[in-house]
């Protein structure tokens, strides 16, 4: 009957077919039609009528097609649509509707009010820095808006700006035609000089016959283009990289005409200089530290060519390693990065604008000043080298402005390494001749400023007393004080110079300058060959004495540690912390490679003894030690030092209405802090001692000290008063670092750092790295160590991370924490998914169900205070793209369990922790979520695949059937008796079967369905309860007759 049924829609839909695509071909030429003649009205008269009326039908009309502006991208004509919108952007009465306001007629302007107090962002800084340096009130003309009470619907939906962001979502398609990346530029164009404009411009434009009136001045950035300016700037970094790669070549030989005559007043420039023309003007309105990199990396790809990813080789690299632009494009190029870097420094610099994380923002700038570097042998005209140099200059301040530690990491990895193999000039030498003659970025930036130095009051002659007196000033100690980096500009200079043919004094000079540095690493390596003859024959004395002093100093540590794990409260023993905290700082590095040591290292056993006893755990918090019976004079923070992270702790204090939550608020007063404590010395051995878990080949005895060292911790900051008596009553001593406060003062600092290290332990189980030594016993000796309780196996990590999850008050922390449990509930990690034999071992989890039970229980609770405390949009500091990325794949890997769990408590910790992932999910937008459930509904909508993403998805908004709905479903497929132990809720449950019919199964899409059909698997392979099985066979049915329906429906 199906094949009948099948055959005879097919026949059906062949002898209808040749109809219905002549009707689907005459609509869309009917749309295409009325969309041009549309574009063409408003582009010819902007200004004839009050086209306000027509919003509310166009704009909701149009919707419908905005997905189909990115595959239409490709065309070799412009879609009519970016026509239309091409047309709104070219006059200043249309423009408002593409900031999701009203049209305008001449004579007439927006009624804009000043935003709201608080209102501005805190991004905002580096304009309003700017401003008030150059005394420019007028600044702040960008923080008017539209009146709320004002705005029409569409405006109120959004409308207008998902046109404006869909046409910039075009210059990211693979193949963009040259049409539609000229006309969308076209666009940015436009929108930029009317930002530009002032009431001199304006006045202009009159004279020159255009209305008055319309949307100008500053304000047209923040309302037009700057909620889409992140984007735009990586869409021109996307289509820049592109065209160096030699993606697009074929296109970009053909005309960029779009036909034989050029639509009406429409300016059309060629090559790259138009991408530069857009990036400079959006550098002049370039507000937010983030924006300000993410224009730098586009700024920064057209100068160099080329991307970061470009150092890996091929054929495209090399077509990449050149820069397109001629010299007056990359000198206006360097201009604006040397604008935009100066602006950045002044701003805060790299902290600002990598949120405190510096490590990302010194690789990618010590990127950009080599691919700099290869300019000063390129460059030949005064304005090109001139621009090099303050770009430099600017690049250096950036690079100065972080900490010297972080410079020298990035300047030059491992200095062991580098002082071996006889390398001339090494970076690691470098950088500690740096150290020592003060040289840093900025030096070398103002030695190229003197090599490129040109006379003030005289057109292109060059300023000879400064270019020498700066090539006398790099004799061979300045050359080993630069480095290879920071030396690879001023080479290539002076290489520069000795290809001057016209002067020889100045060819003279480079070539002395090259001399010497030749000299210098001749001398460099004259030196090491002394060092290892010298080395050579004093090895065996050296050695021996080596040894003896690390035994020693072994020794000495092992006692120490004995000493404070017995005795933690027998002396005062304030005195020893200036001694021994200085003393071990320079062994804090080496722990990390003592990791993978099968014996504990003797430092990492004192660390631990420091941990095990509440008198000494101060220490690793940056405090003195106390004796018994006395306590840390501890005070309240200062009002206004709580961090706004705290939002979650907080909230749940006052639900369960604890207000000894606050205690972990209290702070040790500054005044009071010896001076071991004011350097940090014992939170960077708490810190030292953490990222001892991230080693590649962590020993198990490492890793469960550490473990020890943090769940010691744990159970101080769990004690309460009555925990106190009971452990004086157990013959401990009273006093010390207990309670909430030993979270805020020793932990939470590095708590960031220890979920990361315990997601990365776990991760690498699953994938079965360090399996031999998982085989091997825990035990570190015969005998264990006093007062130490070691767990086995999994276990162990879920213990800790459910002791965390109790204590976290961060949304970011908690993101870390759910990471780190999601890992261990799955097996798996996001990467895991590329396939191979770690995956298929990673693929599941280890735990029991005693123990899966726990870690979703906790993941449950987690995701549960998240969602109060703001969702996905708090936790990602307002991009819920990532955060729905990731909750939906963590949704797939918990579905997994709902076939494997059998127990009651597992079964039932899994539904909790659906509904809590659920919560999360639903509380984010609709568009986001659709967006992210399926990707690209005509895509979906082919090929007969049984129940779409896409599908679903549109049924869910159909029958509002969101991620909770399914939770409770999910809940109800997994429910017990409340006053019996194992007994199934059979009435719940039969009507959670119930309430999944066809129309239930269609609404709920792949992704959501999937848990409930595991679930419903998992029923019908139960051998005892033949009604319990029948549901769930029948729901089973009508999903695949849901299937069907679907299947005969697109035939």
């Amino acid at each position: 009957q199906q094949q009948q049924q099948q055959q005879q829609g097919e026949q059906a839909g062949v002898q209808g077919e040749e109809g219905v695509e002549a009707e689907d071909d005459r609509s869309r030429e009917i749309r295409s039609s009325c969309l041009k003649l549309l574009a063409q009205v408003w582009l010819r008269f902007p200004d004839a009528l009050d086209y306000n009326a027509a919003w509310p039908e166009f704009l909701p009309a149009v919707q419908p097609l905005l997905p189909r502006l990115l595959m239409e991208a490709v065309a070799e004509k412009e879609p009519p649509l970016l026509s239309c919108a091409f047309a709104l952007s070219a006059s200043p009465h249309l423009l408002p509707v593409l900031g999701n306001m009203p049209s305008t007629t001449p004579g007439h302007t927006l009624p804009l009010v000043p935003a709201p107090q608080g209102s501005h962002t805190a991004n905002s800084s580096m304009a309003t820095g700017e401003a008030e340096e150059c005394g420019k009130p007028g600044q702040q003309d960008s923080q008017l808006v539209f009146p709320q009470e004002l705005l029409p619907g569409w405006a109120k939906q959004g409308l207008g700006g998902a046109l404006m962001r869909s046409c910039i979502a075009m210059l990211t398609a693979k193949r963009c035609s040259q049409a539609s990346r000229v006309t969308v530029l076209d666009m940015v164009d436009s929108i930029l000089e009317f930002a530009e404009e002032g009431p001199e411009e304006a006045k202009q434009a009159v004279l020159e016959g255009q209305s008055e009136g319309g949307l100008r001045g500053p304000a047209v950035m923040s309302l037009v283009l700057e909620p889409w300016l992140d984007e735009l700037l990586v869409a021109l970094k996307t289509i820049v990289t592109a065209a160096w790669e030699g993606k697009g070549s074929a296109e970009a030989k053909q005309s960029e005409q779009l036909g034989p005559k050029a639509k009406a007043g429409r300016k059309r420039s060629r090559g790259a200089h138009r991408e530069l023309s857009v990036l400079e003007k959006l550098g002049g309105r370039c507000a937010s530290p983030t924006t300000a990199l993410l224009l730098g990396d586009a700024l920064a790809a057209l100068v160099g060519g080329t991307t970061s990813g470009s150092s890996a080789g091929g054929a495209g690299a090399a077509r990449a390693g050149k820069s397109k632009l001629d010299e007056v494009g990359l000198a206006r190029a360097l201009g604006a990065l040397s604008s935009l870097w100066g602006r950045l420094a002044a701003a805060g610099g790299l902290k600002v604008a990598y949120g405190g994380d510096k490590a990302i923002g010194l690789d990618t700038m010590w990127r950009y000043w080599e691919t700099m570097s290869g300019l000063a042998l390129r460059l030949s005209t005064r304005d090109a080298r001139t621009s090099l140099a303050s770009a430099f200059v600017a690049a250096a301040q950036l690079l100065d402005g972080a900490s010297s530690t972080d410079a020298a990491v990035h300047e030059g990895r491992g200095v062991e390494g580098g002082e071996g193999g006889g390398e001339p000039m090494a970076v690691d030498e470098g950088a500690a001749a740096a150290s020592t003659h003060g040289c840093g970025a900025l030096r070398a930036a103002r030695l190229l400023e003197d090599l490129t130095s040109w006379q003030v009051d005289s057109v292109d002659e060059m300023n000879y007393e400064r270019r020498l007196e700066g090539y006398k000033a790099l004799n061979s100690t300045q050359w080993a004080a630069l480095g290879r980096r920071k030396a690879l500009p001023l080479l290539l200079a002076a290489h520069h110079d000795c290809r001057n043919p016209a002067d020889l004094a100045l060819r003279q000079a480079a070539s002395q300058a090259l001399e010497r540095f030749i000299q210098g690493v001749k001398q460099q390596q004259q030196q090491q060959q002394q060092g290892e003859q010298a080395g050579v024959q004093g090895e065996e004395g050296v050695e021996a004495e080596d040894d003896r002093s690390r035994e020693i100093r072994s020794s000495c540590l092992k006692l120490l540690a004995q000493v404070w794990l017995r005795f933690p409260d027998a002396l005062d023993y304030n005195a020893a912390w200036p001694e021994f905290l200085p003393a071990v700082q320079p062994l804090l590095p080496r722990l990390l490679m003592e990791a993978v040591a099968e014996k504990e290292p003797p430092l990492l056993s004192c660390a631990f003894a420091l941990s095990a006893s509440p008198h000494l755990l101060p220490v690793l918090g940056n405090m003195p030690s106390t004796t018994p019976g006395h306590t840390l004079p501890l005070v309240p923070a200062p009002q206004g030092s709580h961090t706004a992270n705290s939002s979650m702790a907080t909230g749940e204090a006052e639900e369960c209405g604890k207000p000894g939550q606050q205690d972990s608020q209290l702070v040790f007063p500054q005044e009071l802090l010896p001076g071991w404590a004011k350097q940090g010395l014992g939170g960077a051995l708490m810190r030292s001692c953490i990222a001892m878990l991230t080693a590649k080949r962590c020993s198990q005895a490492s890793r469960v000290t550490v473990l020890d060292m943090v769940d010691s911790i744990l159970e101080f900051a769990e004690e309460g008063p009555e925990e106190a008596k009971q452990a004086v009553l157990e013959g401990q001593s009273e006093g010390g670092l207990r309670g909430p406060a030993v979270m805020s003062l020793v932990l939470e600092p590095w708590l960031d750092e220890l979920l990361v290290a315990l997601k990365t332990i776990v991760t690498a189980a699953w994938e079965g790295k360090g399996s031999a030594e998982a085989k091997q016993s825990e035990q570190l000796g015969p005998k264990a160590k006093a007062g130490r309780k070691r767990s086995r196996g999994a276990h162990r990590e879920l213990s800790v991370l459910e002791k965390l999850g109790g204590r976290c008050a961060s949304p970011t922390t908690a993101l870390l924490l759910g990471d780190a449990l999601a890992a261990l509930v799955g097996g798996t990690t996001s990467g895991s998914s590329a396939g191979g034999a770690g995956a298929a071992r990673a693929g599941k989890s280890k735990l029991d169900e005693v123990g899966l039970a726990r870690a979703l229980g906790a993941l449950s609770s987690l995701w549960g205070r998240l969602a109060a405390a703001g969702g996905l949009k708090v936790a990602y500091g307002g991009d819920k793209a990532i955060g729905l990325d990731t909750m939906w794949r963590y949704w797939e890997t918990m579905s997994g369990l709902a076939l494997r769990l059998s127990t009651r408590d597992a079964r039932t910790s899994l539904a909790s922790a659906f509904v809590a992932a659920a919560q999360l999910l639903d509380g984010a937008s609709s568009t986001d979520a659709a967006v992210h459930e399926g990707r690209g509904v005509e895509g979906g909508e082919g090929g007969g695949e049984p129940m779409a993403v896409d599908e679903g998805a549109a049924a869910a908004s159909t029958h509002g059937c969101g991620a909770l709905r399914a939770a409770r479903l999910l809940e109800d497929l997994t429910s017990w008796q409340v006053d019996s132990v194992d007994e199934m809720n059979y009435e719940r449950r039969l009507e959670g079967y119930k309430a999944l019919n066809s129309t239930q199964w269609a609404a709920l899409g792949r992704r959501k369905a999937l848990p409930l059909l595991l679930a419903a698997h998992h029923d019908c392979r139960n051998p005892a309860d033949l009604a319990l099985r029948q549901a769930a066979s029948q729901a089973l049915e009508r999903f695949i007759q849901g299937v069907k329906q679907q299947q005969q429906q697109q035939q």
